[in-house]
């Protein structure tokens, strides 16, 4: 297949489901392209598509945020000194 408007030719990959397992099925020149990238990231190349897969978000993103609160004890206090300026660069 050839993406008529950048000139690249696109090799489709065959994905197969069975009950709750995923097989990729990659030409042999598209897996080692990817091995290739994912080794300069430290990564296998299993570990790099299980990065690629959308996470389940929550239903309100701040809550994820209001329950970590939860977690530090109620009489938390930061102390900060504040008796010298912040030096800041100008904004132009």
């Amino acid at each position: 297949m050839t993406n008529q408007n950048l000139g690249v030719k696109m090799e489709l990959s065959e994905l197969s489901t069975t009950m709750s397992n995923y097989t990729i099925t990659l030409s042999e020149k598209t897996y080692y392209s990817l091995l290739e990238v994912v080794e300069k990231q430290g990564l296998t190349p299993e570990a790099w598509i299980v990065a690629q897969l959308p996470k389940p978000q929550p239903e309100d993103p701040w809550q994820v945020m209001f329950d970590a609160l939860q977690e530090f004890p109620e009489d938390l206090q930061i102390e900060r000194d504040r008796s010298l300026p912040m030096e800041r660069e100008p904004i132009e």
